[in-house]
């Protein structure tokens, strides 16, 4: 099952740096949650993490220039798994 978790969280990576958003949006269930450092909230849902999304790219000129994931940990859990990765990701706010 780790080939295929990991599999699966390269597709994301892929997606995400490419700026595939549909693709890397389509990756999570739509009751996923999401936690980020830069938010005062949990999201509760892919469509809140969407709706953020698109807010960063309208308030803040928000877009991923490129990702890398390295040294990815992959925590079976039944049915399901978690990817816990380094790595770099480069975007730009507002142009910079």
């Amino acid at each position: 099952m780790n080939d295929e978790v990991l599999q699966a969280a390269d597709a994301v990576v892929a997606a995400f740096g490419e700026g595939r958003l549909d693709d890397y949006f389509a990756a999570f269930a739509p009751d996923a949650t999401f936690v980020f450092h830069n938010t005062s909230e949990r999201l509760n849902s892919t469509a809140e993490y969407r709706a953020l999304w698109d807010r960063w790219v309208a308030e803040d000129a928000f877009r991923v220039l490129a990702c890398a994931s390295t040294d990815r940990l992959v925590q079976l859990l039944g049915d399901a798994a978690g990817v816990h990765p380094s790595g770099e990701d480069h975007g730009e706010h507002h142009g910079r």
